[in-house]
């Protein structure tokens, strides 16, 4: 038996047989629809493509090989003897014989952590991780492939794999990683980033965000049947991935062409006739420095924040620095009443000929009959969806797969939800990752800053810090902001930007900040003219009765 013959063998995706077509999917296959999805991921993504390939310090293209090389291995835990027992009457005989007599079985992720070394994977793809200081590095890389369930896993030892991996299984395994290397080859030397540096970590996090995502949009059965085991990889691989294509666009996951117009009268046709306020007016004339921007605007109740937002928000979508936007409010009611807010509205920050989708994330978001009834249908053509999501060109549309899991939320073109939706990319919850992987490609709004306590407080500086890692820009909207916490926040960005944000003590009211790579740029703004007051102020020794004068301005119904 020839050795692609041999691992073609081993079943990855079992269930019942539909139709006239088989009850099992090989692994290899299995491995190939998810390498495709991932494929098509960083091809429609070009800004995070770019971001992986300079946090690996290589060419796009080269980036985008072995990733998706590794990717397509990141189910080899399942050659295991092990877990081919799990469905019995699949049993691959023809390679391993009658049946199986190890010990415990090991979970497949983790064997596949303790084959890095069995199988030299970094070896494998040569040159590209022949740097002798890969040896760490690959290891947290291919780490946060092969974990790709959503939450880190402890490897076990190379002997406790060897209790659930027969050597039959083991050289199955190593044919398919080799033929897998030979069809994404060649590839070119990648200097190693130190181990523990934040470029490292920063990898691991994207990878880690794109095998879980690809491995969810690759593990649907519809997207992609079950299949015989009558092709070789090469061929297979031409044929997943177009129904790769396919599937990447049906989840809703293609981004949509930005409005080259992002000025107050294209977003704001209803407001035409009045004029912005001096924020709005700021918002939409502020010189935005490059790369991932932090904007912390401080103004007072009704000074139109959230069309400032909105339109800064737009112009670094127009200036490619972004494909959507998240707005985290601090309850499921202000998350509601802005899902309404932006209805009507979110289109306008995309061309016209594109149905970018909307998304409410927070606990009982289903109940939201808009955005319940926003969803739309998966077995329609794309044709009937296009007309649903327009209708008379304003209403709200989110496709069902993303509609389907908060977790996917962030993968929306524009979402709106409750800060901890947000909160739970930074925290130890499962499919973390991915939420940050969707959250880096969006402008993270984030409103009333003031109302968390000091533990949601540290929560969001994390937050910030993990936005401007992974390339994302972020926009703080408050009424009143104590100077200590403008500086923890605009420090947290900075940080994970790599700079140092120098001290600033601007105290004027209202105030914009900005913080970028460049520095940190404080910029007093003009609040409207209704909304400012003059307000007489008396100074009262302690020792005199200031209460009276309080009681006395109650009774008569004055504050």
């Amino acid at each position: 038996m020839s050795g692609h013959e041999a691992y073609l063998s081993f079943w990855g995706k079992a269930g019942a047989a539909i139709g006239d077509g088989p009850p099992t999917h090989p692994v290899a296959y299995h491995g190939l629809d998810v390498a495709a999805c991932a494929d098509a991921l960083l091809a429609a993504h070009p800004r995070t493509l770019a971001k992986t390939a300079a946090l690996l310090g290589t060419s796009d293209d080269n980036a985008r090989r072995c990733i998706v090389a590794l990717i397509a291995l990141h189910d080899i835990g399942k050659f295991a003897d092990a877990f081919q027992w799990k469905v019995r009457e699949h049993w691959p005989r023809d390679v391993l014989g009658k049946d199986w007599r190890g010990g415990d079985g090991q979970h497949h992720t983790v064997v596949a952590l303790d084959l890095v070394e069995t199988l030299e994977l970094a070896t494998l793809l040569k040159p590209a991780f022949d740097d002798k200081d890969w040896i760490d590095g690959f290891q947290s890389l291919w780490a946060s492939i092969a974990c790709h369930h959503g939450k880190p896993m402890p490897p076990a030892g190379a002997a406790a794999v060897r209790l659930c991996m027969s050597v039959k299984a083991e050289r199955a395994a190593q044919a398919f990683a080799t033929d897998v290397a030979q069809l994404f080859g060649p590839y070119r030397p990648i200097a190693a980033p130190a181990a523990k540096s934040s470029a490292a970590q920063t990898l691991s996090w994207l990878i880690a965000g794109l095998a879980n995502l690809a491995d969810w949009v690759g593990s649907n059965r519809e997207q992609f049947p079950y299949a015989r085991p009558d092709l070789p990889i090469a061929a297979y691989w031409e044929y997943t991935r177009k129904r790769a294509a396919k599937a990447v666009a049906d989840a809703g996951l293609l981004p949509s062409a930005i409005t080259p117009d992002p000025g107050f009268a294209t977003l704001f046709p209803s407001l035409s006739d009045r004029q912005p306020s001096p924020l709005q007016t700021w918002a939409q004339s502020v010189a935005l420095p490059d790369g991932p921007l932090l904007c912390v605007i401080e103004d007072v109740t009704g000074s139109g924040k959230t069309e400032a937002a909105l339109l800064l928000a737009a112009r670094l979508m127009a200036s490619d620095r972004a494909g959507g936007l998240f707005f985290a409010l601090p309850t499921m009611a202000t998350a509601n009443a802005m899902f309404d807010r932006l209805g009507d509205s979110y289109r306008r920050m995309f061309d016209g000929a594109h149905d970018p989708s909307l998304v409410l994330a927070h606990g009982r978001s289903r109940l939201h009959a808009g955005f319940t009834d926003s969803i739309l249908p998966t077995d329609a053509s794309s044709d009937q969806r296009s007309a649903d999501a327009r209708g008379d060109g304003s209403s709200a549309a989110c496709a069902a797969w993303i509609a389907d899991d908060r977790r996917k939320a962030f993968l929306a073109h524009v979402g709106v939800g409750t800060i901890d939706q947000a909160f739970l990319g930074v925290l130890p919850s499962k499919h973390q990752a991915m939420r940050l992987w969707g959250l880096a490609d969006r402008v993270l709004v984030v409103d009333e800053a003031h109302a968390y306590d000091a533990y949601m407080g540290r929560e969001l500086e994390r937050l910030l810090t993990f936005q401007a890692a992974l390339g994302g820009s972020a926009i703080v909207l408050s009424a009143t902001l104590p100077q200590s916490q403008r500086a923890a926040l605009t420090n947290a960005f900075a940080r994970g930007l790599g700079v140092r944000a120098p001290a600033t003590a601007a105290m004027d009211y209202p105030l914009a900040t900005l913080v970028s790579s460049g520095g940190v740029i404080g910029a007093p703004v003009p609040t409207r003219h209704d909304r400012a007051r003059r307000l007489p102020v008396r100074l009262e020794s302690p020792g005199d009765n200031v209460l009276a004068p309080v009681a006395g301005m109650a009774r008569r119904g004055r504050s």
